[in-house]
């Protein structure tokens, strides 16, 4: 589910919410989103973000680590997003000494656009 997915969709999906915080992942986009009284938590990618608004044949990663933090405590829920970068070069590097037979699709997705 996306951040832009409907809100009926959700509810019909989630069914009856009994929680005050829910959480999803798999498609590499870090959101937060309230569902009625619920807040849904997508924490992102930790090693391949990337924009699902892009064309898709100039696909580009992102070169940073997505993550979430929870923190609950005096009946307060606390959610922060959080982004580190790492390094691209070095990431595209491992990519072609891997022998990996996707390699240079994989590479092109890490290089800068241009």
């Amino acid at each position: 589910m996306f951040p832009t997915t409907p809100e009926d969709e959700y509810r019909e999906r989630l069914g009856e919410v009994r929680n005050d915080l829910l959480a999803g992942g798999h498609i590499h986009l870090p959101y937060v989103r309230r569902i009625g009284a619920a807040q849904f938590v997508n924490p992102g990618s930790v090693g391949l973000g990337y924009d699902h608004e892009q064309n898709e044949a100039d696909l580009r990663f992102d070169p940073w680590a997505s993550y979430a933090i929870v923190t609950t405590g005096a009946g307060k829920l606390r959610i922060e997003l959080r982004r580190m970068p790492f390094d691209a070069e070095a990431v595209i590097r491992s990519i072609v000494e891997s022998g990996n037979p996707g390699a240079d699709e994989l590479v092109r997705g890490w290089s800068p656009r241009g």
